[in-house]
């Protein structure tokens, strides 16, 4: 009887180191599921913030092109302005030199027209 119940005891305890190295197994298992579901979501993380860094690189590379775009707009603008100024100031010196012209003609026309008269004067 004594027999039997060691080998019952012997049995019980093979049974219960079984139960736990089958309960350490599984808390094995899930410690790995559990480690590579928390590698997912730390890599599902760094994904998500590699696109924000790109989005956010894309926004600062338009930004950058918009202020270029901006820059050279304005020197644009500074060119044709320095050029319409050129050329109103070459119009203005033009309708002077055009003015200067027509003044000297009709002096010209003037003293022609007095000397024509003096001419006509002396002949009567």
């Amino acid at each position: 009887m004594e027999k039997a119940r060691m080998k019952q005891e012997l049995e019980e305890k093979k049974l219960e180191e079984e139960e736990n190295r089958v309960e350490k197994m599984q808390l094995a298992e899930l410690n790995k599921a559990q480690k590579a579901k928390e590698a997912e979501i730390e890599k599902a993380k760094q994904i998500k913030e590699i696109e924000l860094l790109k989005q956010e690189n894309e926004k600062q590379m338009h930004k950058d092109k918009l202020v270029l775009a901006e820059k050279e707009l304005q020197a644009q603008k500074e060119k044709v302005e320095k050029l319409a100024k050129t050329d109103l100031e070459k119009t203005e010196k033009m309708k002077e030199v055009e003015l200067a012209k027509i003044k000297q003609m009709k002096e010209a026309e003037s003293e022609r027209i007095e000397k024509i008269k003096e001419v006509e004067l002396e002949k009567l």
